[in-house]
């Protein structure tokens, strides 16, 4: 079989009908029944992934920033990457009985404390997988890690702002969305996602940033 289709192109995906995985089979005829994928580490894998993040405490994996970087121009792009007024409340909460590791794509944004060991050089998909696998809880946004997270069995708190959980998303995960009020906000650039995805300045339709996540809901899913 030659799988050369692409769901993107498809109205149910364009109309958000399917999930992405549902459309892919449709273009197939295969049937699905909510099957994920599987991330399985070999011997060698397990062991040094184990010796690369093991911590004295649990960790609470937070990724913050993602996606690639010559396609998102700006340091922030406010489509996919969680809102900077999170992080202090996060720290407070969790930063005496987890050990905080951020992965962020690089050094401009890292988080300036103490309590949070950064990730930003290039690491493989094995060594970023593995820390999925040896943390305790994780805050996650629309990027690689909530799919690899899923594939793994790992139930995690994603955060969405300019994609959409019911086309990118899995039930395993809480999945929160933000508040844009954008009902009325023209978008000119959007065309496979909710808004362009390299987040777009003209696009944006937030005057307050804070409003836009509730940090008591993502507390509490993070406890729960």
């Amino acid at each position: 079989m030659i799988f050369k289709h692409e769901p993107y192109f498809t109205n149910d995906h364009l109309k958000k009908e399917l999930s992405l995985i549902e459309n892919w089979c449709k273009l197939y005829n295969l049937n699905y029944s909510g099957e994920l994928p599987e991330i399985k580490f070999n011997f060698n894998q397990a062991q040094f992934n184990q010796s690369k993040w093991l911590r004295s405490k649990p960790v609470l994996l937070l990724h913050t920033n993602g996606g690639p970087i010559n396609d998102q121009p700006f340091s922030y792009a406010w489509t996919r990457d969680m809102p900077h007024y999170l992080y202090q409340s996060i720290i407070d909460t969790f930063g005496q009985s987890h050990h905080i590791i951020q992965v962020c794509r690089n050094e401009s944004q890292v988080i300036n404390h103490s309590s949070v060991e950064a990730i930003y050089a290039p690491l493989s998909n094995m060594e970023l997988f593995g820390l999925i696998q040896h943390s305790s809880i994780r805050l996650l946004i629309d990027s690689s890690l909530q799919h690899a997270a899923a594939a793994m069995n790992k139930p995690s708190t994603v955060l969405w702002i300019g994609t959409d959980p019911t086309v990118f998303g899995y039930d395993i995960h809480t999945n929160i969305k933000a508040q844009l009020g954008d009902e009325e906000f023209k978008l000119p650039d959007s065309y496979l996602f909710n808004y362009s995805f390299s987040g777009v300045l003209h696009e944006c339709p937030i005057a307050d940033q804070t409003k836009m996540f509730d940090i008591s809901e993502i507390i509490k899913s993070l406890k729960s």
